[in-house]
């Protein structure tokens, strides 16, 4: 992808055009195919070339959203329009006649196929408002380092970020790696993090920086916070106008996979909530020179991340100074409360109530639980929403803030155009930076 024109990469995916264009291009490609190979046959073998693939759709909508249910939102319909749309596509190529030019009615049949595939893919894309240009969607604008060049050696002086003078030739981009953070739990096995070191860190003598531990949603990776949620470009962006200096990212797994959801708990997926708020600062101690004082790190996320962050200060509100709850849910959901407590907690209420943020502040406000005695009042956070966002809606980020307000812990509101989509988070994110860095001691 590195070998393509620029233009090419840069071109925006997310314009309202998007979504009309491909429709229509889809819409002509099976007209066409109508026309060119599928009109003559017998009027039953027409009528199945369109049903079949509606049939399909739709159990595939049914089966997919009601009974597998891997996503607590679900899968959005215009998906599994688009799926119909490609095996309309598909059964057209192969019903229609291949004589007497096979070979010419194979490479149309081929282009087709290539064609109404990258409409379904930019049709997806475009509902989901997840990648704005090919590069994002590709990956191809990331700068990956190796871990161990872009931890390089130990400095021999750290000092405070508040009295750090940044050195001639400082890096203009911080480094983005891989990296194993593995779990004290076995039966957990989180996937890769995803480590930002912003250009600061890279100098000697080194300031001792925050650190913003983020989480993406289901289904999610680490990569995503440095793919469609754009961080590593903002994190270069304000340490560009702060010297250098911007929070240390790692972008860490709560899952262990795309399709699984252990609800930020510690249960039968492993020890998950021990993983984030303990096993990941460790992790960080023990391998980068960073500030010590928890009350400057952060931990954030969207969606199922988002609920994981609020979950993970509720629980224990020492282990994180500030939060960013962008796109939240309500409570930890597999799809309903019944469900939730019966499939992830084992029928187990209290349990469930331990993980739940809105239970934990409901029971600080009597004076029990993590929040008694006032811990809630050393976090902050903001709590934020696409107003357009069908699946968590405006009345949730009001009930998370009101809740947690009335336990003692300050949570902001915040509303931005758009949905459920990284579109909003990405823009979210660059909002609501400068506030939690100088949450995070950065000046």
């Amino acid at each position: 992808m590195d070998r393509l024109p620029a233009w090419i990469l840069d071109t925006p995916l997310l314009e309202p055009w998007m979504t009309p264009l491909c429709v229509a291009a889809a819409v002509l490609v099976a007209a066409g195919l109508w026309w060119w190979r599928t009109r003559r046959l017998p009027r039953a073998a027409q009528a199945g070339l369109l049903l079949v693939p509606a049939v399909l759709a739709v159990a595939g909508w049914w089966w997919v959203n009601r009974v597998w249910a891997p996503f607590a939102d679900g899968v959005a319909p215009a998906v599994f329009a688009w799926a119909g749309l490609a095996l309309l596509v598909l059964g057209q190529v192969l019903a229609g006649p291949w004589r007497p030019h096979p070979g010419r009615w194979g490479l149309a049949g081929i282009g087709a196929a290539a064609v109404t595939a990258l409409t379904v893919t930019l049709g997806v894309n475009a509902h989901y408002c997840t990648y704005e240009s090919l590069a994002v969607m590709t990956g191809a604008h990331v700068h990956w380092t190796d871990w161990d060049t872009a931890r390089g050696e130990e400095a021999r002086t750290v000092v405070p970020a508040s009295s750090w003078t940044p050195p001639p030739g400082l890096p203009e981009h911080g480094t983005v790696s891989t990296v194993p953070l593995p779990a004290s739990d076995p039966s957990f096995s989180p996937r890769d993090a995803v480590v930002y070191l912003p250009p600061a860190y890279h100098a000697d003598p080194r300031p001792a920086l925050p650190v913003l531990v983020l989480m993406a949603g289901v289904p999610g990776t680490p990569t995503d916070w440095v793919g469609p949620g754009r961080a590593a470009e903002t994190l270069d962006a304000y340490a560009a106008a702060h010297g250098g200096l911007a929070p240390i990212l790692v972008s860490v797994d709560p899952l262990g996979g795309s399709l699984v959801n252990p609800l930020c708990s510690d249960g039968p997926h492993g020890d998950v909530a021990a993983y984030v708020a303990r096993d990941v600062p460790a992790w960080v101690e023990q391998t980068l020179q960073v500030d010590p004082d928890r009350h400057h790190w952060t931990i954030g996320g969207i969606s199922n991340g988002a609920t994981c962050a609020l979950q993970t200060v509720a629980r224990t509100p020492d282990a994180y100074g500030s939060v960013l709850v962008l796109s939240g849910e309500l409570h930890p959901d597999l799809g309903g409360e019944e469900r939730t407590i019966s499939e992830g907690f084992g029928g187990d209420r209290a349990a469930y109530e331990a993980n739940d943020p809105l239970s934990l502040f409901a029971q600080a406000e009597h004076g029990r639980g993590p929040g008694a005695r006032g811990a809630y009042r050393s976090v902050q956070g903001i709590v934020s929403v696409g107003q357009g966002d069908r699946y968590v809606g405006m009345p949730v980020p009001r009930e998370l803030a009101g809740s947690a307000r009335r336990a003692g812990l300050d949570l902001q509101l915040r509303t931005y155009p758009g949905g459920h989509s990284w579109h909003v988070w990405s823009r979210a994110f660059e909002d609501q930076l400068p506030w939690a860095a100088q949450r995070m001691g950065l000046r």
